[in-house]
């Protein structure tokens, strides 16, 4: 299954739009950032104003994720600091 930050690059890529490529990689590196056991079961699907969005396969892992959430923020301010995040919001994977 291809990566969410792989298909975003590609597209705006095949449009000729020019992002700095640094901010995709958020959507490959959340393992790395929140660790291997809440990553295997959450990802990052959008940044919205200031917000990480990130589904999970189970409510038990959003629990984790806002158990964990200030030190995420400063992880992931610390690597994408032009991003501003602010927050991260949750939502469960549907099916």
């Amino acid at each position: 299954m291809e990566k969410a930050g792989e298909i975003l690059k590609r597209f705006f890529e095949e449009r000729g739009i020019s992002l700095p490529g640094k901010n995709f990689s958020i959507f490959d590196k959340w393992s790395e950032l929140v660790g291997r056991s809440i990553g295997k079961h959450s990802r990052v699907i959008e940044l919205d104003r200031g917000s990480v969005i990130v589904e999970v396969d189970h409510p038990g892992f959003s629990q984790l994720i806002y158990l964990k959430k200030n030190a995420i923020l400063e992880k992931l301010n610390r690597e994408y600091p032009d991003l501003n995040i602010k927050n991260i919001r949750v939502v469960l994977k549907r099916g």
